[in-house]
């Protein structure tokens, strides 16, 4: 049987579309492709065995790695693209609107011109995908940050507030200068009560972010091969504990043998001792 071939076309796309999709099932990412290039594709099982075979990986994956600088450049080349990318449409769309008052029938050219179109909205759409995961990774990156500045001001007012405890002589300090440490103390335990309340919220946002953008390697595993692998860890201890059972089965048996053929042949210690008494 023939093996399939499929165009370098096909397997770019489904390139493409994979690493700038946030989430998407092979199954999913098969039928997309297919309706938007219109041909046959190859199965999602074969589309994840050539993403492993060739480390497909998510924007993401290589987006985490940057540091805030490159973070930046990333959102102005992109913006800057598709800014680009806007204003050729609409020129695009107002040439079209023009020679199709002009223009009775279609020609080669404007199919052409049509096929560049859709690949161009094709494009398009990865940038939109991949701009909107750089975006929330430098958000959650801020939010960190202005986070972690809120915390270590906290901790300098609990600082404060505990040298001017240490250093208050409460033999001489007045009522005002206890009221005043109290205040201190109640306004900064209030601060650190919502500073922890800030962090559970930002860690949910970002626990978010990461199971819609930032997915792991895990992605690339297809269930069912899983599946067969934890059968085949079973199966080969349930072999395991049958030739046990098989062993302990003979060792019995041999052992119940031995038994009886030393019942068989008599044994000579009861022999002398029934001789003696006789």
């Amino acid at each position: 049987m023939a093996v399939q071939s499929y165009s370098q076309e096909i397997w770019d796309r489904l390139k493409a579309v994979y690493e700038s999709s946030p989430k998407i099932t092979w199954q999913k990412l098969v039928d997309q492709v297919g309706e938007e290039l219109g041909c046959e594709m190859p199965s999602p099982s074969v589309v994840r065995r050539k993403a492993i075979a060739e480390k497909w990986k998510k924007c993401t994956k290589n987006l985490v790695k940057k540091n805030a600088k490159q973070i930046n450049d990333e959102i102005k080349k992109l913006t800057s693209k598709m800014t680009s990318q806007n204003e050729t449409q609409t020129n695009e769309n107002k040439e079209e609107s023009c020679s199709k008052k002009t223009v009775k029938k279609p020609s080669k050219v404007s199919t052409y011109d049509d096929e560049f179109a859709r690949n161009a909205q094709r494009s398009k759409v990865a940038d939109t995908n991949k701009l909107t995961a750089t975006r929330i990774i430098r958000e959650n990156r801020l939010r960190s940050v202005k986070l972690a500045s809120l915390i270590d001001s906290s901790l300098d007012s609990l600082l404060s507030v505990r040298k001017d405890f240490q250093e208050l002589d409460l033999k001489t300090a007045t009522e005002d200068d206890i009221g005043m440490i109290k205040f201190k103390m109640a306004v900064t335990s209030q601060f650190i009560e919502q500073n922890v309340k800030q962090s559970i919220s930002v860690a949910n946002i970002a626990k978010i972010d990461a199971m819609f953008w930032g997915l792991t390697e895990e992605d690339l595993k297809d269930q069912s091969e899983v599946q067969s692998k934890r059968s085949a860890v079973i199966a080969g201890a349930e072999e395991k504990l049958k030739l046990a059972k098989e062993k302990m089965a003979e060792e019995k048996k041999a052992a119940f043998a031995r038994k009886l053929a030393m019942i068989e042949a008599g044994d000579p210690e009861q022999d002398e001792e029934q001789e003696a008494i006789a």
